[in-house]
């Protein structure tokens, strides 16, 4: 098929822009997409400038573009994300034609995870299955919201970092089952250490 130069030379709008460029052109094609009116993204770069705990690092500077004009984004630093159900791959991973969508959403802050566990041989069968990288605005809770106003989605899987997002918003709530080893983890229970403060944290075995 015939390929264009920049997304301007498009003869249409594209629903998603996958920014597939290395970091110092991230914002310019970012900021393309943004006055184009491409309502979603993709990053696989990492964003990362080495500037992260100061004002005006590259991946501030991509969220407040993406805010301005909200757009949609995943990643970066992420694989992207596979729709079973509506066939359609968003990712640099190979998917074998004709794989079955199923009903379980799976959604990882890992690539590895990501890629490993969709691929499995044990029958299970995915509808979506989500690279959120490091959620510059698309978070794990957008996510999980999405997946939950889906009929087709049963089981709903997470791979976490950390949680990034207020699971109220969800509906949810954040319990840490601790058992013994969060106290070897941060005397005070692994939470603390995680800077993570959950509505419940059990240490029953413990005492």
């Amino acid at each position: 098929e015939r390929v264009y130069p920049s997304l301007s030379d498009l003869p249409t709008t594209p629903d998603c822009a996958v920014l597939a460029v290395p970091n110092p052109q991230l914002v310019p094609v970012m900021e393309e997409a943004a006055e184009l009116g491409v309502p979603s993204a993709v990053i696989f770069a990492s964003a990362h400038d080495g500037q992260e705990e100061r004002q005006g690092s590259l991946e501030e500077t991509l969220a407040a573009v993406a805010r301005e004009n909200g757009l949609v984004v995943c990643g970066p630093n992420c694989m992207g994300f596979l729709s079973f159900e509506h066939n359609l791959t968003v990712s640099g991973y190979p998917v074998v034609p004709g794989t079955p969508g199923g009903h379980v959403t799976l959604i990882s802050h890992s690539g590895s995870v990501f890629d490993s566990l969709w691929q499995n041989d044990r029958q299970i069968y995915f509808n979506y299955v989500v690279s959120s990288g490091n959620e510059m605005v698309t978070t794990m809770a957008d996510y999980m919201l999405f997946a939950l106003e889906n009929a087709s989605t049963r089981v709903i899987a997470l791979f976490l970092e950390t949680v990034r997002d207020e699971a109220h918003r969800a509906g949810a709530f954040v319990i840490f089952d601790e058992i013994t080893i969060g106290w070897r983890r941060c005397l005070g229970g692994a939470h603390l250490g995680l800077a993570v403060e959950p509505d419940l944290a059990v240490f029953a075995k413990a005492l």
